[in-house]
């Protein structure tokens, strides 16, 4: 058991908990501890079974802030790590670990990633971890099977192009109820040979090149997507808003009115695709007439049924936009629900 230390300034890593091989260090708690400004990781986990980490406060360690390389049934949770390389890295390409829970963490600022699970990982649980304004991904995920909940990555990949999730040639993952919004490349992006994976109920908005990008040909996606506010007075508008890398569908869509609506006669409000080498359709899966004399707040929403189509083609890229030149007032935003 380590408590209640403060660890700087070390060559190597702050604090490290080992076993040998095959030989784990056993029932291993590490808590209320601070690593600061050490020259690999702040504390790391080695060779450990059965271990718990909790309430560490990790800034300015070279290499990351916190590690658990080796090891199983490891409790990880209450981590602030901040300025580091990586923030939280699990896992190595060499040796396996498995039965990692981490929760309600705090991975920001730091020069690599937020969180980092290694592909020898192995049954990991990530929930109510926030990865904001990372240099590279929010979180890097190579290992298959990682259930990840509650979860925010927003405002990384200042360093370059880069994603709040990646799924990096993992398959059989879950991403549920995450939001991903102005990351400098994709919210969530399911990558390379990464297959098989569920994206659930997540929120991904202002993100640089799109929402998502799906390489999975069996890849199951329900995302919220919004768009930007369209100024119904203004000139005719249509705006890309999703990209289809796989087959999916629109199961529905809202329009909010962001501003109130004058009474005269409403315009055309649509949602359409475009393929490459093929035209715009600007109205393929739905068109209405904009409602008069709404209160800002006021939101119409379209099911399935109501939509013209509703399948979204591998290359399709979908749009939405207004008909534009209302006399009066009126703004919306479109939010659109994929599966």
């Amino acid at each position: 058991i380590l408590a209640n230390i403060m660890v700087k300034d070390v060559k190597g890593h702050g604090v490290v908990l080992t076993g040998s091989g095959s030989y784990y260090n056993l029932n291993c708690i590490a808590g209320n501890i601070i690593a600061l400004d050490n020259d690999s990781y702040g504390i790391s986990y080695y060779y450990v079974k059965r271990g718990h980490m909790f309430n560490i406060f990790a800034k300015g360690n070279t290499e990351g802030g916190v590690q658990a390389k080796y090891g199983e049934e490891i409790n990880i949770n209450n981590i602030r790590s901040y300025d580091n390389g990586q923030g939280l890295a699990i896992g190595a390409t060499d040796n396996p670990i498995t039965g990692v829970n981490i929760s309600n963490c705090h991975l920001n600022s730091n020069s690599s990633n937020g969180l980092v699970i290694f592909s020898q990982a192995t049954d990991c649980q990530v929930s109510n971890v926030v990865a904001k304004s990372n240099e590279k991904y929010g979180i890097r995920n190579e290992a298959d099977g990682v259930k990840m909940t509650n979860c925010t990555c927003n405002n990384n990949g200042s360093s370059g192009n880069y994603d709040g999730i990646v799924l990096l040639d993992a398959s059989n993952n879950k991403v549920i109820n995450c939001t991903c919004n102005n990351n400098t490349r994709y919210g969530i992006h399911s990558y390379n040979t990464a297959d098989y994976n569920q994206i659930k109920n997540c929120e991904a908005v202002g993100n640089t090149t799109a929402p998502m990008e799906i390489d999975g040909r069996h890849d199951v996606a329900d995302i919220t997507v919004k768009s930007e506010i369209l100024d119904l007075s203004g000139a005719a508008t249509d705006v890309e808003v999703f990209h289809a890398v796989t087959k999916c569908q629109l199961i529905g869509c809202a329009i909010v009115y962001t501003e109130a609506s004058s009474a005269d006669a409403g315009v055309q409000i649509r949602v359409g695709r475009y393929q490459e080498g093929v035209a715009l359709d600007n109205d393929y899966f739905d068109s209405s007439t904009s409602e008069t004399s709404k209160d800002k707040g006021y939101v119409k929403h379209f099911k399935t049924s109501d939509l013209t189509n509703s399948v979204i083609s591998a290359g399709d890229t979908v749009t939405v936009g207004t008909a534009g030149g209302k006399t009066g007032a009126g703004e919306v935003m479109l939010i659109l629900k994929i599966a």
